[in-house]
């Protein structure tokens, strides 16, 4: 009677353990697919980052804010003398 109660017991902790060890690799699988897939949005992000840097860097470039105040806007330069009349 001990015998097979210590054989079932042993086949038990056994299937426990087997059990245990492939619910760890499931977790891991899990854990490394959410990692992968984080560090691929952290790829895009900072991609979407660099080109809207570019973006803003061209919209204040200098020249580019002249060149469309003057062509779309009709502006032009004021003077020196223009702008001491108007104070």
């Amino acid at each position: 009677m001990k015998r097979s109660v210590f054989i079932s017991l042993f086949i038990g902790v056994h299937v426990v353990f087997v059990l245990l060890v492939i619910h760890k690799q499931n977790a891991f699988i899990a854990l490394s697919y959410d990692k992968q897939r984080k560090e691929k949005m952290i790829a895009q992000l900072k991609e979407t980052k660099k080109l809207l840097e570019r973006e803003q860097y061209a919209l204040t470039a200098h020249e580019r804010v002249k060149t469309f105040a003057s062509k779309e806007l009709g502006m032009e330069p004021m003077s020196i003398k223009q702008l001491r009349t108007l104070l």
